[in-house]
């Protein structure tokens, strides 16, 4: 299977996961993706930071979620040497 691999760092708070039930029935069915549940700001970051590590400008970097969170995380990538050209973003305000 050529499948590109795909890890998804969720994070969440209180074990709580929007369509987790979804999400995990693809990663089982499709061994290429990987799927990281995590809670709070330090875990997403070292998550990110392993993946980054992992993966660096080889890699397609999709950040979704408030601005704020959003800018951070862009930080963190383009700190960490990846090219800005290989992230995607999708803000989210809230309801």
């Amino acid at each position: 299977d050529d499948r590109r691999p795909v890890t998804l760092i969720y994070g969440g708070k209180g074990g709580e996961y929007l369509f987790r039930e979804e999400i995990d029935e693809i990663a089982e069915a499709m061994d290429s993706v990987q799927v990281h549940y995590v809670e709070g700001r330090k875990a997403i970051a070292s998550t990110l930071m392993e993946a980054q590590t992992e993966h660096g400008n080889n890699a397609r970097y999709y950040l979704s979620g408030l601005p704020v969170m959003i800018k951070a995380y862009e930080a963190q990538l383009l700190e960490g040497g990846v090219s800005k050209n290989r992230l995607m973003y999708d803000p989210f305000n809230g309801y």
